[in-house]
């Protein structure tokens, strides 16, 4: 009976283990938030995507048919308008035959940024959730939630 419980709990370890093996997920995007102070009244969110080698991410502005484009999703708060669209730098473009588009891929560590004008004159977070596909030979559907903290100087 001993070796019954022994070996049922041994098996029940390695189950266990291998569940939790399998749930871990490849991050093949290393993503990092600042925060530069543009005026008194307004500041810049920045993201930087630091991709492996070989992988790469879609463009926000990937056109209709293509794959998954980057999203960058803000709360709707009091604390502060967006200005503008997040910029991002000059995507690679080519002609892919699997989706009939040209798709937008962005490769190393390219830069979003996001001006945002302050409404707020006390501290606050701003949690930046991004929703993006990072793909090499097979593709990921991966998010982030990156949180900034807007803690404007006044001159």
């Amino acid at each position: 009976m001993n070796t019954i419980y022994r070996t049922a709990t041994a098996l029940c370890f390695l189950l266990i283990s291998m569940n939790l093996f399998a749930q871990q997920q490849e991050r093949p995007i290393k993503w990092v938030g600042s925060v530069e102070q543009t005026k008194a009244d307004s500041a810049t969110l920045v993201f930087t995507a630091n991709i492996d080698k070989e992988w790469h991410i879609y463009s926000q502005f990937t056109p209709d048919g293509g794959p998954i484009a980057t999203v960058f999703t803000y709360p709707k708060t009091t604390s502060f308008t967006l200005a503008g669209k997040t910029s991002e730098p000059k995507a690679d473009e080519a002609f892919d035959k699997d989706f009939g588009v040209k798709v937008l891929t962005l490769k190393g560590s390219p830069v979003f940024k996001q001006t945002i004008a302050v409404k707020d004159k006390k501290k606050f977070t701003v949690p930046v959730k991004i929703d993006y596909e990072a793909c090499k030979d097979k593709c990921l559907f991966l998010d982030t939630t990156i949180v900034m903290t807007i803690n404007l100087k006044t001159k």
